[in-house]
């Protein structure tokens, strides 16, 4: 294998496995539990905060929200919004250290 070819490969495979991703999210939106959806759509905010998404991304995280919504909050955005903000807050006060994501995740339950 050529050096040229190596790093062909290299840039393929992460761009493989993204679209792969991609294809599967409907999937895992259909599967994931409440507290799964929940903790996806906490990093979809988190991250679109500090960057933007590519479309991929973004999209993906539209079907979470969208899944969020019907299924863990009977389809009220308002009651969503509402338990965004405490979760928000909450993880805030942890320092974003990472730890008690459940416990942020399930802040406010509908």
């Amino acid at each position: 294998m050529t050096t040229l070819s190596i790093q062909v490969l290299a840039l393929a495979l992460p761009l493989a496995f993204a679209a792969h991703v991609r294809a599967d999210a409907p999937n895992f939106v259909a599967s994931a539990t409440v507290q799964q959806l929940k903790y996806v759509y906490l990093r979809c905010a988190e991250v679109s905060a500090n960057e933007v998404l590519d479309r991929g991304t973004a999209a993906h995280c539209l079907l979470v929200a969208d899944a969020l919504r019907d299924r863990g909050f009977d389809g009220s955005f308002e009651r969503m919004l509402r338990w965004w903000h405490v979760a928000r807050e909450a993880r805030a006060g942890q320092g974003e250290d990472g730890g008690g994501s459940s416990a942020t995740t399930s802040a406010v339950m509908p």
